[in-house]
């Protein structure tokens, strides 16, 4: 019922729903502004996604696959964040594309974190 499958699922709609949030927030503005929006969510939103369907599929299973998956979205995310924050100062457009970083980053966290409290929680009950 918890699977990788449903999660995938779930994130996923989230991260559109998150998307068009973006897109209607920045679009008004320049089309450089919804540019810099784009790429400061489409990263954060595909490694979140694959990464926490990774991490739910490993999750409870013998082996470094769940470590190795957390710590390499983590240094994904670093990297294609930071990355893309000096072409953000070169442009002026610092603003859309640090909104949408991190506020895609802390929502999918958040939904993680909720999903994997969750999980752990009917696991437990099922042990009863």
């Amino acid at each position: 019922m918890w699977g990788s499958r449903r999660y995938l699922l779930t994130a996923s709609g989230l991260v559109l729903i998150l998307g068009v949030l973006w897109a209607a927030l920045f679009g008004s503005k320049t089309t450089e502004s919804l540019l810099f929006a784009a790429a400061g969510w489409a990263p954060i939103a595909l490694i979140g996604v694959l990464g926490g369907t990774l991490a739910v599929r490993f999750h409870g299973t013998t082996g470094p696959a769940f470590p190795v998956t957390l710590l390499t979205c983590i240094l994904l995310r670093l990297f294609f964040g930071l990355g893309g924050v000096a072409l953000a100062l070169k442009f002026g457009q610092v603003t859309p594309y640090l909104t949408t970083l991190f506020g895609t980053f802390a929502t999918l966290q958040i939904f993680e974190m909720v999903w994997f409290i969750r999980r752990s929680r009917l696991s437990n009950c099922d042990v009863v």
